[in-house]
C-alpha cells in the first residue's frame, strides 16, 4: 500500500516539487493520510539509506487525515528530519508519530503541532533502542478517552533523547502523563511545559527488563492533577532538578520516589497546590535518594 501511495504522489506531483537533496516538502493539499507523510520519508531517505528532511508546510491549512493511516510510522528510518513549518498542525490523528520495533537513530522532530486522540509521540514497542532522538518546539496534544492510556510521550529503552522546548499535553485519566520514560538511560526532559494526570513518570520497562537510569527532568514547568514527577521501579541515579510544579490534588505530592528507587538526586524544585490545603512536596519512600532544597510556594 505504501509503495502505491508513493507511485500515485509522484505520478500526480504531489510532493510539492521541492524533492531535492534529501529534502521533500509537503503542504496539506499533498496528504489525505499518513501514508502520504511516510512516501515523503522515503522519498527523502532514499528508502532509509540516506540522510533525509520532510518538511510539512502549514501555509495552506492544517494537515487533516481524511482517509486511510492516522498515523505517521517510523520504521527502520535513521538520520531523518521531521519539520513543521508556518505553523504546521497535523488533527486527525491517532498516535500522532510512532515508532517502530526496529532499532533508528539521530531523528530530529521539530516545530509541529500534533493534535491526537491517541499518544503524541509513541516509542514503547518491540526491542529497541531508539537512539540520539530531539523532540524540540512542538506542541503536542494528546487528550482521547480517559480510558485509552493517552501519553503525550512515551519512550521505552530510549537512550540520549532530548525533549526540550515543547509544550505538552497527556490524557487526564489516572497515571496518564504528558511524559513516560519507561527504562533507558541517558534523555534530558527540560524547560517543556507539561500537563496532565502526572507530568513525568520514570517507570521500569518489562520489555527491555531495564530499570531507568540516569535520566534528567530539569526546569519544566509542571500541571498535574495529582503528581508532577514521579520515580518507580529501581529508578537510580536520575536527575530531579528546578522544576516548577503545580498540583490540583492535595496533598500531592508534587514529586513521589517509590520504594524501589535509589541515589536519585531531587533538588531545588519548587511546588504549589491549585486550591488550599497541605501538599507534599517530596514523599521519598526510597534508599540513598539525595533530596535537599526543595520548596513550596504560596501559589501556582
Amino acid at each position: 500500500m505504501k509503495t502505491a501511495t508513493f507511485c500515485r504522489l509522484l505520478a500526480f506531483g504531489l510532493l510539492s516539487a521541492q524533492a531535492h537533496a534529501g529534502t521533500v516538502t509537503l503542504t496539506s493539499a499533498d496528504v489525505v493520510s499518513a501514508l502520504d507523510i511516510e512516501a515523503a520519508i522515503q522519498s527523502a531517505t532514499a528508502g532509509g539509506t540516506e540522510p533525509g528532511i520532510v518538511i510539512l508546510d502549514g501555509s495552506a491549512g492544517p494537515f487533516e487525515y481524511t482517509n486511510g493511516d492516522r498515523s505517521i510510522n517510523i520504521r527502520d528510518i535513521s538520520n531523518l528530519t521531521l519539520r513543521g513549518i508556518n505553523s504546521a498542525t497535523i488533527v486527525n490523528c491517532d498516535d500522532g508519530i510512532f515508532f517502530d520495533a526496529n532499532p533508528v537513530s539521530n531523528i530530529l522532530i521539530e516545530g509541529l503541532v500534533l493534535q491526537c486522540v491517541g499518544d503524541g509521540i509513541d516509542a514503547r514497542f518491540g526491542p529497541g533502542p531508539r537512539e540520539k532522538v530531539t523532540v524540540r518546539r512542538n506542541v503536542i496534544r494528546s487528550s482521547g478517552d480517559p480510558g485509552q492510556g493517552t501519553t503525550g510521550i512515551v519512550v521505552a529503552d530510549g537512550r540520549n533523547w532530548r525533549i526540550t522546548w515543547n509544550t505538552i499535553v497527556g490524557g487526564s485519566g489516572v497515571a496518564q502523563s504528558a511524559v513516560e520514560l519507561s527504562g533507558g538511560a541517558d534523555t534530558t526532559v527540560s524547560n517543556n511545559l507539561l500537563v496532565g494526570f502526572l507530568g513525568v513518570a520514570v517507570v521500569f520497562d518489562p520489555v527491555s527488563l531495564t530499570p531507568p537510569t540516569n535520566h534528567r527532568i530539569v526546569g519544566n514547568r509542571i500541571d498535574a492533577l495529582q503528581t508532577g514527577i514521579r520515580l518507580d521501579d529501581a529508578a537510580a541515579e536520575n536527575r530531579v532538578i528546578a522544576n516548577r510544579i503545580c498540583v490540583h490534588t492535595a496533598p500531592g505530592p508534587a514529586i513521589f520516589l517509590g520504594p524501589d528507587t535509589s541515589n536519585n538526586r531531587v533538588h531545588g524544585n519548587q511546588a504549589a497546590l491549585v486550591s488550599n490545603g497541605d501538599l507534599v512536596v517530596v514523599e521519598d519512600l526510597g534508599t540513598a535518594n539525595e533530596v535537599s532544597g526543595n520548596t513550596r510556594r504560596r501559589r501556582c
